[in-house]
């Protein structure tokens, strides 16, 4: 829940961890986890899938950058046929897996003159080229 606050709502998480005005500040952060996991799963619904080598691509289209990494962690658990799952939509990115993932991430960002980070398992990305670009840098990167 905290993650989803503060990905989106981050005045309420504020509110919500100092114990500030505590009904008002649960309403509020009930309210944008509500909201932040009924758009990770629309986005779960409507994405356009491709499966590769190795990788499962998750098109989101014009989905909102901040639920991208929930996207890529829940169809990596839950829906993938491949070990990473990739979430791309208009100049962002994220992707799970098992290890390596951020560096593959940083790697492809780097690779389309954007910007990337992450973990050993998760990674984000920003970028200027269409997803398409994105996703072949990110798969040579793995």
């Amino acid at each position: 829940m905290l993650d989803a606050v503060a990905r989106t709502a981050p005045a309420a998480g504020i509110s919500l961890a100092l114990g500030e005005r505590a009904d008002d500040a649960r309403d509020a952060a009930l309210a944008a986890w509500r909201k932040y996991g009924a758009t990770v799963h629309a986005a779960l619904r409507s994405a356009t899938t491709a499966r590769h080598h190795g990788v499962w691509v998750l098109d989101c289209g014009d989905a909102d950058a901040a639920v991208l990494p929930a996207v890529a962690r829940l169809a990596r658990a839950f829906r993938s046929p491949e070990p990473v799952a990739l979430a791309v939509a208009d100049g962002a990115a994220a992707a799970a897996g098992e290890s390596g993932i951020g560096d593959a991430v940083a790697a492809a960002a780097d690779a389309v003159d954007g910007t990337g980070h992450g973990t050993d398992d998760a990674g984000w990305a920003r970028f200027d080229t269409d997803t398409e670009q994105f996703t072949d840098a990110f798969r040579e990167a793995l």
